[in-house]
């Protein structure tokens, strides 16, 4: 029996991208499941869906709780042995898709390294995400995956640009949370939980960065900042008893750091005196990052600790 290919799609009012979505992955030869969620959307979106009538889609319907909820409700219902996920106004670039998909399928690994092409619409430019080209072809420990693409300035938090076996994420138990920044959360704890990690060249999904999507209108919002502290005192609650090593430590408090100085930069754009509660746990994790041998964690440390302590201290 051939392997199932779960992929899952949280709709929330996506009626001027859905189609393109959907065609795009209904083109890929894959034998596969299409689990699309509705998140409460008010406009045309679940209609356009429900015009395709084909066997390989199935629609839920939630009252609205964001992608986080949703992306959770398509793994308890998907039935195949590998998951996707895109986002409603993105597409599937087949050929690399299908390339990605059979290297990975083929492997030992847990999860697979993509790659993705961001195109800026309202700025007509386009980058890409791509791994380093001396990890391509090589299945590595999930820590020292991490810690690799930290170093290199090439981790991409985005869950769509990864494959992922389903009995690993069964395994490890892995839940989205959060309604903002709920990928930084879950692919730092994805790969630093894996065991075998397949890193390919293949560029295989189009994101599409729209100017009016839920992320960009939030982006400097109060909402979006708090979020980031919510998944900042997750992934420091996901480091306790995990028996780490140190390396992966020293990374894992250089993201936290980061995004504590992401959300302060939004609340000082906001001119908002948020009271930073966790700044014991901020001193111990650069104290930590400092006694260690990397240079560049230290700096990065340093720079974000000096400027989450300014603002601690304005208050």
């Amino acid at each position: 029996m051939d392997t199932l290919l779960s992929i899952i799609i949280p709709v929330y009012n996506s009626r001027d991208h859905i189609e393109k979505c959907l065609n795009s992955v209904l083109a890929i030869s894959i034998p596969k499941e299409i689990i699309v969620i509705d998140d409460g959307s008010t406009d045309d979106s679940i209609r356009i869906i429900g015009n395709y009538k084909n066997k390989e889609i199935r629609i839920y319907k939630q009252a609205n709780q964001g992608v986080s909820a949703a992306r959770n409700v398509g793994l308890a219902k998907s039935q195949g042995q590998i998951i996707a996920f895109i986002d409603s106004d993105d597409v599937i670039l087949k050929e690399a898709f299908e390339t990605f998909y059979y290297q990975f399928v083929n492997s030992s690994a847990e999860i697979g390294v993509g790659a993705t092409k961001i195109d800026f619409l309202n700025q007509q430019e386009s980058a890409y995400r791509i791994s380093p080209s001396k990890l391509h072809g090589l299945i590595l420990d999930g820590q020292d995956s991490f810690v690799t693409l930290l170093k290199e300035d090439a981790f991409v938090p985005l869950v769509f640009n990864y494959l992922f076996k389903k009995t690993f994420l069964e395994e490890v138990g892995l839940q989205f949370h959060h309604r903002m920044s709920e990928d930084d959360l879950w692919t730092t704890c994805a790969l630093c939980l894996s065991k075998k990690v397949l890193f390919t060249d293949q560029v295989h999904y189009n994101y599409r960065k729209q100017p009016h999507s839920i992320t960009m209108m939030n982006h400097d919002s109060l909402f979006k900042a708090d979020n980031l502290l919510a998944v900042s005192d997750d992934l420091l609650s996901f480091t306790k008893n995990q028996g780490f090593k140190k390396e992966t430590l020293v990374w894992i408090y250089c993201k936290i750091l980061y995004i504590d100085s992401a959300a302060i930069e939004i609340y000082q754009k906001n001119k908002i005196k948020k009271r930073i509660t966790n700044v014991m746990d901020i001193t111990s994790m650069t104290q930590f990052i400092l006694m260690q041998d990397d240079i560049k964690a230290k700096r990065i440390a340093l720079t974000y600790y000096n400027r989450i302590i300014r603002y601690f201290n304005s208050n």
